[in-house]
């Protein structure tokens, strides 16, 4: 059996996907380094760096290692951005998996099934689309 307690009922601070690459964008201007100097110190492709400012790559535990040695934030600043990042996307993902799943099923004979009528009107889920339909006669 699992027990609550250790869970929160605390709203999230944000529900603003910011990728990390923001605030090392932030950090390279206050620094006046740019991307290719970055990319230079760091041994990686300007590409990548690109990708990484602009959330399309992900920030490694390796490359938060490389960016505190380079511009001087510790890693794990580095690697709790790129988890927060992550954790909202996924909530926001989440977020709309269970709309879509709540439109589905808003025009089902719910009354129907309340009332004890033998049709039987489930909302399934199977891999990663949604049957919206599944009718079930019950025996009486």
């Amino acid at each position: 059996m699992t027990t609550k307690a250790h869970e929160t009922s605390l709203p999230p601070l944000t529900d603003w996907a910011i990728p990390p690459g923001e605030y090392l964008a932030e950090v390279l201007e206050d620094l006046n380094m740019t991307q290719a100097d970055l990319s230079r110190r760091m041994g990686r492709p300007a590409q990548a760096i690109n990708e990484l400012i602009k959330g399309e790559k992900e920030l490694t535990p390796e490359t938060a290692l490389q960016l505190a040695q380079v511009v001087g934030v510790p890693a794990h600043i580095w690697t709790g951005l790129e988890n927060e990042y992550r954790l909202i996307l996924a909530r926001q993902t989440e977020q709309k998996k269970s709309k879509k799943s709540v439109t589905c099923s808003n025009g089902f004979p719910s009354r129907k099934w309340r009332s004890g009528d033998s049709s039987r009107w489930f909302v399934t889920r199977r891999s990663r689309s949604f049957n919206c339909v599944s009718f079930l006669v019950w025996p009486h």
